[in-house]
């Protein structure tokens, strides 16, 4: 984990050489330069303020109050307490979702989104299951350390996709695209280690490794069933969720989600060390 947030930090460190290399390159295209990072800030800055409320509209998610979904608050709200953090602002999702998922970069703004599918195909302690590995994510600031572990790959589609840059795209291209097939290999690396950390402080949470390992197998046979044009639709939420469909890549090294199998086996190791502790 330290040591992909320190290669994250060296990519991000070698980019903003690149672009000032420019300066010296062809130091008579100054103002280009200049214009060129200038406008990758803004880019960036209105990608990520509008990045949350955009997957919720992707999700068709609805904020719901305490009336409108009781159980659901208290056992967010008692979740909350045992993992020490604000109660976030929960959400249901109208589409076709085979997980839950989590937004917001601060704790203030999380918002918790579960589908009314999984809520009913869900039972008690699978659901709960669910909300305390999308809670374990708040706790543990998992936004905040992907919003600044995805620049990189960020950066490198802004320059690499830039539609409106056509005049740069000849120079700028080679270097989005290494920038961003980097960038997605460390995001996705990261990702994995996180989705294990959650899985281990839901478990610990509820003091129930099995739910938690019930609810992963249940959103995978969900997400299997579901055809591939619905799930294009939610296709941007897919690294937020507990349980993505198995990829179809060979290799685990370009996989958001940690394999199925080796998510299970670690819970097994957590409910063997819970039951001996009980005893």
């Amino acid at each position: 984990m330290i040591l992909v947030l320190l290669l994250i930090a060296a990519t991000l460190a070698v980019a903003a050489a690149g672009l000032v290399s420019l300066f010296f390159i062809l130091p008579t295209w100054w103002p280009l330069w200049a214009l060129v990072i200038c406008g990758l800030a803004l880019s960036t800055a209105r990608e990520y303020r509008r990045a949350e409320q955009a997957l919720l509209d992707v999700a068709e998610a609805r904020l719901v109050d305490e009336n409108q979904a009781p159980e659901l608050y208290r056992s967010v709200e008692r979740l909350a307490g045992m993992l020490a953090i604000p109660a976030p602002r929960i959400a249901i999702a109208g589409a076709e979702i085979p997980s839950g998922f989590v937004v917001g970069t601060r704790r203030k703004r999380a918002v918790v989104t579960v589908s009314e599918d999984i809520r009913r195909k869900l039972g008690a302690a699978e659901l709960e299951a669910v909300l305390a590995h999308e809670l374990a994510h708040v706790a543990h600031r998992d936004a905040a350390v992907m919003t600044v572990a995805i620049l990189p790959r960020t950066i490198g589609l802004l320059l690499f996709a830039a539609d409106d840059w056509i005049l740069l795209w000849f120079f700028v291209w080679p270097f989005g695209f290494l920038l961003y097939a980097w960038g997605s290999l460390l995001t996705r690396t990261i990702s994995r280690y996180r989705e294990y950390e959650a899985d281990a402080a839901a478990a610990l949470a509820i003091g129930r490794a099995d739910a938690v390992m019930s609810a992963i197998e249940r959103l995978a046979e969900e997400a299997e069933r579901i055809p591939d044009r619905d799930l294009r639709q939610v296709d941007p939420l897919n690294p937020f969720f507990m349980v993505a469909r198995r990829p179809r890549r060979p290799l685990e090294l370009f996989s958001e989600h940690p394999p199925l199998e080796k998510r299970i086996a670690r819970l097994a190791t957590i409910a063997r060390e819970m039951g001996r502790s009980d005893g």
